[in-house]
């Protein structure tokens, strides 16, 4: 009867066991399932699977797969730190295992990923091959499938499109083969990427599509790069329309999934559409919306994430250390054990005195090693907190800058809706209509100056201040910019005195020295009084050309000039001669487009006599001497 009761119980407990063994699997595989259409709902199964596990005892024989799964759900979310974590725990205890090799697969493909994330390509690559050498070894289809992508992936990054073309095409035939939908959607996805890089629009834009005809309603990651990347394609072929259609459908796949990167990329295309259209505050709303996650802010913030991985990582191998250390410790007590009773015997003693002589000395090369790490550490931290503050900086300045641009914004609008009103109510006369709708048309005017100084302005934080210089002909631009500034030219009456004088080509970026010339002259007219003269002139020096505009207005003091001139910050705005208004942008700007451009600002001023602009630029070649009687010094009245 006991040894009945002994079996039952043994039976029991066994089916139990297989229970919550199987059901601790379904959540993993639920995990999985959810993976790429909804990350929150991955992590939850997962979590359930880790707890049941932990309750029943099995934890040890699930330990490696769930880190595995968790480390994937945080890298689909963006959580670059959590998912190395993972990775390198599940890494360290797969690494000496003979019968996980699959496992194993997983954890250095995901540590690729990683590295791939951090940019650091080539060390992706070494990472996937070995994988992809073991994925054959054991002759796991799934890995083989995943690593063939991700090396398509990091090679293409790498820009070996042709070997990147075939490790995907790879992908996508053994996904075909293993009725693999999620991994042959996603390798489908990135060989349009890396046609789209080769320009091939046609070939780009029908896989993309292949993409959404699988996708359907089951995979909002990959729907999200697809829409996307037809977005991409519309936009390159001037297809303004259907581009916005299929960004925006990108863009809302891309918050359904909290895909980070993805999310980056459709704002980003959204941004140049609704510019190309015409649509400047939803332009600027993607803008600022791409600028949160592209811009430098961005960049620092993922600096001192990795900062913190290192520590972690530092942490780690700290762990590690103080681990070595206690089974060192325990390998003494051992020791003296076993020489306290064998005392009697002193050759034993000898020996064993030697050992702990020899342990004590690589504790105290561990406690070096120590004393190091905790240095690294302490000064990690400390980098941190500078980056910290730096970015603490970055962000008042923004938010200083609209602050300062939603108050001049707003200013002009009332003004023009208060004329519209009183127009409305029949209360001007006719002379007073003509002079209120020349008011109207300079509110308009200086409205659009500040908008495009501001989109110039989001497009340079949003792409890094990029050139693209060419030979320029300097005084054809300056008299463009003239002709450009007729209106305000003649109602101030001013006389623009444009130097006649053949020149060498300078060489910049033609669109940052409009934009130069265009704010540094509205402000020579902004702070010339009524009936006064702008003298245009040009001089040339060693390597370099150099124009000079002069106002006649009443000057600055020389604190106020060294202000102007040296800082990097945006310097505060003064009204005109005819209570003309700004917000400090258009210099700032122009300070930033010289020297991107390799130029240089010099300001020279004084109270009462007016203020010079001197922009020097670089030639396209090397000047020769000239002879100074070639230059005319005859003026000319300019308003083109």
């Amino acid at each position: 009867m006991r040894v009945f009761l002994v079996t039952f119980a043994f039976l029991l407990i066994s089916l139990n066991t297989y229970a919550q063994k199987d059901r601790i699997e379904q959540l993993i595989q639920k995990g999985i399932g959810k993976r790429y259409s909804s990350v929150d709902s991955a992590h939850f199964f997962i979590d359930e699977a880790e707890k049941i596990a932990k309750e029943t005892g099995l934890f040890t024989d699930f330990e490696a797969q769930i880190l595995l799964h968790r480390a994937g759900n945080n890298y689909v979310a963006g959580r670059y730190v959590a998912s190395m974590g993972d990775y390198k725990k599940a890494y360290t205890l797969l690494e000496n295992t003979i019968n996980q090799k699959t496992d194993l697969i997983r954890a250095m493909n995901g540590l690729g990923l990683i590295e791939l994330a951090q940019h650091n390509y080539q060390s992706a690559v070494n990472y996937w091959e070995k994988c992809l050498a073991l994925s054959y070894e054991v002759q796991d289809s799934v890995s083989m499938i995943r690593t063939h992508f991700n090396l398509g992936l990091g090679l293409s990054e790498l820009e070996r499109f042709p070997e990147a073309i075939e490790q995907l095409e790879k992908a996508i035939n053994m996904s075909i083969q293993t009725s693999d939908n999620t991994l042959g959607m996603m390798s489908t996805n990135r060989l349009a990427y890396v046609y789209y890089q080769l320009e091939d629009l046609e070939l780009a834009f029908q896989l993309y599509e292949q993409v959404l005809l699988q996708a359907a309603e089951s995979n909002s990651w990959e729907q999200a790069f697809a829409y996307t990347g037809i977005a991409e394609v519309l936009l390159k072929q001037n297809q303004m329309n259907e581009a916005l259609k299929y960004a925006l459908q990108g863009y809302e796949s891309a918050k359904l999934v909290g895909a980070f990167w993805d999310k980056q990329r459709a704002s980003a295309v959204l941004t140049q559409v609704y510019e190309q259209l015409g649509q400047y505050s939803k332009a600027l709303a993607f803008a600022k919306i791409n600028k949160q996650m592209g811009d430098s802010l961005y960049s620092r913030d993922k600096a001192t994430e990795i900062n913190f991985l290192k520590l972690q990582l530092a942490n780690s191998e700290n762990l590690k250390l103080n681990q070595e250390k206690a089974a060192i410790q325990k390998q003494n007590n051992l020791y003296s054990f076993i020489s306290g009773i064998l005392i009697i015997f002193i050759a034993l003693l000898g020996i064993g005195t030697w050992v702990i002589i020899r342990n004590n000395r690589q504790k105290s090369k561990l406690n070096e090693d120590l004393a190091e790490a905790n240095h690294i550490l302490e000064e990690q931290k400390r980098q941190i907190e500078e980056q910290n503050n730096s970015l603490n900086e970055i962000n008042q300045a923004k938010n200083k800058l609209f602050s300062i641009l939603s108050h001049d914004l707003r200013s002009p609008l009332n003004s023009i809706k208060q004329f519209m009103e009183l127009e409305k109510q029949n209360l001007f006369s006719e002379e007073e209509k003509l002079k209120a709708k020349d008011m109207m048309y300079q509110q308009v005017h200086q409205t659009d100056r500040l908008l495009n100084n501001l989109l110039e302005w989001s497009k340079s934080q949003l792409e890094g201040l990029q050139t693209s210089p060419s030979s320029v002909d300097l005084r054809k631009e300056m008299q463009e910019i003239i002709r450009r500034f007729d209106f305000q030219i003649q109602l101030k009456n001013i006389v623009v005195e444009h130097q006649a004088v053949e020149l060498p080509t300078a060489y910049l970026d033609k669109n940052h020295l409009r934009i130069i010339l265009q704010n540094v002259f509205h402000n020579a007219i902004k702070f010339s009084p009524v009936a006064s003269t702008v003298h245009i002139q040009y001089t040339l020096h060693k390597n370099t050309v150099a124009i000079n505009i002069q106002d006649s207005g009443k000057g600055m003091t020389e604190e106020q000039r060294k202000i102007l001139e040296s800082s990097v910050e945006m310097a505060s705005s003064t009204p005109g001669t005819s209570n003309e208004t700004g917000t400090g942008l258009g210099i700032y700007l122009v300070k930033q487009f010289i020297q991107i451009n390799g130029g240089a600002l010099q300001i020279e001023s004084s109270l009462t006599k007016g203020t010079t602009f001197i922009l020097q630029f670089p030639l396209t070649t090397t000047i020769k001497d000239q002879n100074t009687s070639s230059y005319r010094p005859a003026w000319q009245s300019a308003q083109a």
